[in-house]
């Protein structure tokens, strides 16, 4: 089953989106869960929060390259419970076995630039991961 989020309400109007999957089912601490969507023609991901900090900290985060969209957010109802939903862009890079030295370099250097400039602004990520980087 898919949470009962609506469309979300964003600077260019309401999107409308259409749950195509699972991608994470709960955190270890049970509280998030990540859905793959697709809203306004475009993919994207909806994730669900039991606290708000994650969209507080990437409404601070706006003016930074290389970090995920906060496209939009509102509250919602899944397995009876209320959640905080966030629709992000969708933000790959991925490395391959193609991919030069260099390509890797750049990718660290992105991944580099964004981390400090989030302590900068007082946002420290703690799951600094590769499925946390794109």
């Amino acid at each position: 089953t898919f949470p009962s989020c609506g469309g979300f309400s964003t600077k260019q109007g309401l999107v409308e989106m259409q749950f195509q999957g699972i991608l994470k089912d709960r955190t270890k601490k049970g509280d998030s869960f990540v859905f793959l969507v697709s809203a306004a023609g475009c993919d994207a991901v909806v994730k669900l929060n039991t606290s708000t900090r994650e969209r507080e900290c990437l409404q601070r985060l706006d003016s930074l390259d290389n970090i995920v969209p906060l496209r939009a957010y509102q509250r919602c109802q899944y397995l009876t419970e209320e959640w905080e939903a966030i629709l992000l862009g969708v933000w790959v890079e991925r490395l391959t076995c193609e991919d030069t030295l260099v390509d890797a370099a750049q990718v660290i250097f992105n991944v580099a630039g964004a981390l400090q400039g989030a302590a900068k602004l007082g946002v420290l990520h703690r799951d600094v991961t590769p499925s946390n980087l794109g």
